[in-house]
């Protein structure tokens, strides 16, 4: 009788490799929202740009935050499933935001996220727009 178990390779499930959201140490869940709150400010602050360097900007954070691919640890839906954001409402709600900004050739205010949570504080917003929130 062959014992194959000792050279049979282990299977690792993704469950594995990130932590859960409950665990995820202070500094990496602070990275990771300093790296979702750049992305927005680039996509919502130069959706509009002209200059080459603002637009390569807004240009890296759309690929970004429209990419579906899950293997990086920083990826957007892994970031927004991580701080507890639906990555597709998310989306439809940027994506929306940016819109108004092209629509209206307005600059709306970014989202705040001083608060760290995934809505942007109304108060900041001008009175007409107050409904808008992200």
């Amino acid at each position: 009788m062959a014992h194959y178990g000792i050279f049979e390779t282990d299977t690792l499930i993704a469950s594995q490799l990130l932590p859960s959201r409950s665990a995820l140490p202070e500094p990496e869940r602070s990275l990771m929202v300093a790296v979702f709150e750049d992305a927005v400010r680039c996509f919502l602050n130069h959706c509009r740009a002209t200059e080459r360097t603002e637009r390569a900007l807004y240009q890296n954070a759309r690929k970004w935050i429209e990419s579906l691919e899950r293997s990086g640890f920083y990826g957007f839906e892994n970031v927004c499933e991580t701080l507890g954001l639906a990555p597709d409402y998310t989306r439809r709600q940027l994506r929306k935001r940016r819109d108004e900004r092209r629509e209206h050739d307005i600059d709306l205010p970014p989202p705040d996220f001083s608060q760290r949570t995934h809505r942007a504080v109304a108060s900041r917003l001008p009175a007409a727009r107050a409904g808008a929130v992200l």
